[in-house]
């Protein structure tokens, strides 16, 4: 694994050395300021409404309530239901943000600024993340992460006029695999696996925010909850 990390970092360094050092620069400032915003928010909590769309399950639009804690807990209630993928959500913007990386400019679309993220540590979950950056602000607009045992994910943010950049809807595509499906926290779902193609399919999960409260105090026990849920789902 870290032979091929290194020879697929070289490959993209050989390409970057036809950009300037200028954009390089401005790709690490960018970085830089996208870590300035994210740590003024230390915490927040919102109601959410969450709408999944995977072709083979049927699920009710959810609503339910969201907490964050600085700098990497997470937490999502809604009674009867949990989020796919079951993994999706713990590739969280700081853990990207704040991993041991390098940042590599690569280009302006419609989206944004585009900037390659590698990952230098061989343990890190993800093999390679593009940010698209709207540097006139800046913020993050869209994130598409090439994981290690979860395929690609996109995550793709919309933003309100508000003091902080927080998005007030997020939409998260992803891979499903049949034998991934957790089958006991579809709550009400209806399930037709004929639908299901192949080994994967694919799914999005929107979701928005409303009445956001951002830096207050959020007992810990809201944390302490989903770690017990967590394990007692491992063990069974």
């Amino acid at each position: 694994m870290k032979l091929l990390l290194k020879l697929f970092i070289s490959s993209l360094l050989i390409t970057t050395t036809y950009l300037s050092s200028q954009a390089q620069s401005d790709a690490n400032v960018w970085m830089e300021r996208l870590k300035e915003q994210n740590q003024k928010v230390r915490s927040f909590t919102a109601d959410v409404e969450i709408d999944v769309d995977v072709s083979f399950i049927q699920i009710p639009i959810k609503k339910g309530k969201v907490y964050y804690q600085a700098p990497d807990k997470f937490r999502f209630r809604s009674s009867g239901f949990t989020l796919l993928p079951k993994k999706g959500f713990n590739f969280t913007v700081n853990e990207i943000l704040w991993s041991e990386s390098m940042a590599l400019y690569a280009g302006d679309d419609s989206i944004g600024s585009k900037i390659k993220i590698v990952p230098l540590s061989d343990s890190a979950d993800f093999i390679l993340a593009t940010a698209w950056i709207d540097t006139t602000i800046p913020r993050l607009k869209q994130l598409d992460i090439s994981s290690t045992n979860q395929g690609n994910i996109l995550m793709q943010f919309e933003y309100g006029d508000g003091k902080y950049e927080l998005p007030i809807e997020t939409k998260l595509s992803f891979e499903v695999k049949q034998l991934d499906i957790p089958m006991k926290f579809m709550g009400n779902a209806s399930i037709d696996r004929s639908k299901f193609q192949g080994d994967k399919t694919t799914g999005t999960v929107r979701i928005k925010y409303d009445q956001l409260e951002v830096n207050i105090p959020i007992d810990p026990n809201i944390f302490r909850e989903k770690e017990a849920e967590e394990n007692e789902g491992e063990e069974k």
